[in-house]
């Protein structure tokens, strides 16, 4: 791995050293010339994995598989990349690539009763279905490859478990799952670390080869992580018919939270490809399917269905995500939850544009939800940054919009703190004595933008007590002196101003925020700010000469 990393990106010169390498007289530094050649593509590779396959050493011809299984994945996902026009189901038959083929007993099981979505047959997704069949077939792939066969079954009938289980892998890649299957499987049993060896053979198997493996080695996994793992191989593929199969994994009692993140960013991966960040580039019809299935399992699934539902749903139809989440917001069902009903508020805010989310968090303040209320208050103060996360791991994918939130990145004009539009001092007022420290804060800073002084109190206790090396909140703090226009208060910008050492985008937008104020203090404060940013630099950060008035 040293060596690897050293000669990576170096070009030929690396290449030609890592195969002197390859004909060492030291095996271990035989396999390392080998997996150095791999993690660079260099062409010698090819001919280094043959030979290393063959070598009289074992330990070589471990790493050479591994490197191998390496090799060829770079090679799958190279023809993914390529096929980012993803291909779905013909309309009439949505439901089908859904939830089609055929759905196994515990499948059916785990789904809300009388909900079923239709079993019409699904059909294989795209081009990379068709890229892996003729792969496996012996089309389509570099002419070493198909001369490690031999040797790899050799290697499958080793006296070492190792050596078998390392073959296993590319052997399967190449199509010799017939033999090479049963005995990873074999050596699964009780082992979870051959288990997990196993899973990564899953995206180079035909569909029913792969989803019949998926459900025995479920079978055989027991611990929650390695069962997230499985799931996260089964999505590496981007066929449709595997997201039922994961969905169902969501609504096994003994989920782990902590495995939320990664099965979210593979249903992402299903759904969007590469394009998960932006996923309107997406064609219409997947999208189409991603919002139907994530739609269901949000109005119909367990905790955690409905979860991951809500936030799958955000990405694939954001208008369809703010009108489910605003009417479970209101549903009985969810009244029992707090935590689910501010994952719904959440979604609520963010599914709709600022303009339109600020109105109905503003009207959100007199709401007798509790949750809605307070995520209101926040995204009111913080901004929408501080409502695209659940369950803080889980990033829901829109584009901000906010422009308050990012009022410093011109840094040319003063900025002015305001509140909201449509905010009153009697929305946020009743708040400013709330029980929770966090929510009188925001309460208080939103008074502070509506002229009221009373309401930097709460805010600044929060700050010294829980948030002081929060940058969100030192922003609030010294918006709120600014929007107040208070000279006195010019000792508690020194100490924020102190706290922002080193930090020259945060500064930048300090100083621009301090010129909406007036008074001798912050002046005399404002000028030291100006000094510090126009030290010499390669590119000033704020003109040297800024008029005061």
């Amino acid at each position: 791995e040293i060596l690897a990393a050293r000669y990576r990106g170096q070009g030929t010169a690396s290449a030609v050293e890592l195969k002197k390498l390859t004909e060492h007289a030291d095996p271990t530094l035989r396999a390392a010339g080998i997996q150095g050649l791999v993690s660079i593509q260099a062409p010698e590779m090819g001919s280094a994995l043959v030979a290393g396959l063959q070598d009289p050493a074992e330990s070589v011809r471990i790493a050479s598989a591994s490197a191998m299984m390496e090799a060829l994945e770079s090679l799958r996902l190279a023809e993914e990349l390529q096929s980012q026009a993803m291909v779905v189901e013909r309309p009439a038959g949505l439901l089908g690539a859904l939830f089609g083929g055929r759905r196994s007993a515990r499948a059916a099981a785990t789904r809300p009763a009388g909900t079923q979505p239709s079993d019409a047959p699904g059909e294989p997704p795209d081009r990379v279905a068709a890229w892996l069949v003729a792969f496996r077939e012996g089309r389509n792939r570099p002419d070493w490859a198909n001369q490690t066969a031999p040797a790899l079954l050799n290697m499958l009938s080793s006296a070492s478990l190792e050596e078998r289980v390392a073959a296993a892998g590319p052997l399967i890649a190449l199509g010799h799952d017939a033999v090479a299957l049963p005995v990873l499987l074999a050596e699964s049993l009780d082992s979870p670390a051959i288990q997990l060896k196993a899973a990564a053979a899953l995206p180079w198997l035909a569909w029913e080869q792969r989803i019949e493996t998926y459900h025995q080695l479920m079978g055989l996994s027991a611990a929650p992580e390695h069962r997230v793992a499985l799931a996260r191989e089964l999505l590496k593929v981007a066929d449709l018919r595997a997201g039922p199969p994961v969905w169902d994994l969501l609504a096994r009692p003994d989920f782990a939270e902590n495995g939320a993140t990664e099965v979210y960013e593979a249903l992402l991966g299903l759904y969007f490809g590469r394009m998960s960040y932006n996923p309107e580039s997406v064609p219409a019809a997947r999208r189409r399917v991603a919002a139907e299935q994530s739609k269901f399992y949000a109005e119909n699934g367990s905790l955690w269905q409905r979860i991951m539902g809500l936030a799958v749903l955000v990405a694939a139809d954001r208008s369809a995500a703010g009108e489910l989440a605003g009417r479970l917001l209101h549903d009985p069902s969810t009244a029992a939850d707090p935590r689910l009903r501010q994952d719904l508020a959440r979604v609520y805010l963010i599914s709709h544009p600022d303009r339109k989310a600020k109105e109905l968090a503003v009207k959100a303040l007199s709401s007798d939800n509790p949750e809605l209320r307070r995520t209101a208050l926040y995204y009111l103060a913080l901004g929408r940054s501080h409502v695209h996360v659940l369950r803080d791991r889980m990033l829901l994918r829109v584009n901000y919009t906010d422009p308050t939130e990012f009022e410093g990145a011109a840094f040319d004009r003063a900025i002015q703190p305001k509140a909201p539009p449509g905010l009153r001092r009697e929305d946020v007022a009743p708040l400013l004595s709330d029980a929770d420290p966090g929510t009188a804060a925001a309460a208080g800073y939103l008074t502070a933008l509506l002229g009221g002084a009373e309401g930097l109190k709460p805010l600044v206790e929060y700050w010294r007590s829980q948030a002081g090396g929060d940058e969100r909140w030192s922003r609030l703090v010294y918006r709120a002196i600014v929007a107040l226009n208070d000279d006195a208060q010019t000792p508690l910008l020194e100490e924020i101003y102190a706290g922002m050492a080193g930090h020259e985008y945060q500064l930048r937008e300090f100083y621009w925020t301090l010129r909406s104020m007036k008074g001798e203090n912050v002046l005399k404060l404002r000028e030291r700010v100006r000094v510090e940013l126009n030290r010499p630099r390669a590119v000033p950060s704020i003109p040297s000469q800024i008029p005061e008035k």
